[in-house]
């Protein structure tokens, strides 16, 4: 099984399989083939820097970078997303640059009103692929169908929604390529 790495920053410092790489204007890091190993600093040398990264199962028709590429940008450089029902919430813990992005849980994070929520989020420029919203402190169970650019799509094909505690998890399947406007409300 094949992994597809992406550090979430430029450079960083990571440990893996027993050994210390650099990262520098990496685009893709796919198993050890295209790490350059250096040799190992000394264990006891303090580094305090935290980084993230999405790190995900690779499938077969990822063949180079440039298959490769918007998945990295995607992730690298999450949309922002347009309201007219809710907010974005850009104090979340693990959203590293406060634009409304967990890096760590690779999701949008939001905020409903009692209208539930509705925003757009536009791929014309970079394609998303799957994306993940979290609703924090929703209320009710969560829906059966979202709205997709004005249409009703029901849970089975489309999307997939979960509770966790007071949250609200829905993952799209689909990639956006254009700017799309979801509408997400209680049942």
């Amino acid at each position: 099984m094949n992994f597809l790495h992406v550090l979430h920053f430029q450079k960083g410092r990571a440990h893996y399989w027993g050994r210390w790489l650099f990262l520098r204007k990496k685009i893709f890091c796919d198993g050890d083939v295209n790490f350059a190993w250096r040799p190992a600093p000394a264990w006891d040398q303090p580094y305090s820097q935290t980084y993230t990264f999405m790190l995900q199962i690779k499938p077969e028709t990822m063949t180079d970078n440039k298959v490769v590429l918007p998945y990295v940008e995607d992730y690298r450089n999450p949309a922002k997303l347009e309201f007219s029902h809710g907010q974005s919430v850009t104090n979340h813990p693990n959203d590293l640059n406060h634009d409304g992005y967990d890096e760590s849980e690779g999701c949008y994070v939001m905020q409903a009103d009692k209208n539930g929520v509705d925003f757009t989020i536009n791929g014309s420029a970079r394609s998303r692929f799957n994306p993940i919203f979290k609703i924090v402190n929703w209320l009710g169970e969560p829906p059966s169908f979202i709205a997709v650019n004005g249409r009703q799509v029901p849970t089975k094909d489309h999307f997939h929604a979960a509770r966790s505690g007071n949250d609200l998890v829905i993952q799209y399947f689909g990639t956006i390529d254009q700017k799309t406007d979801f509408g997400i409300t209680p049942n």
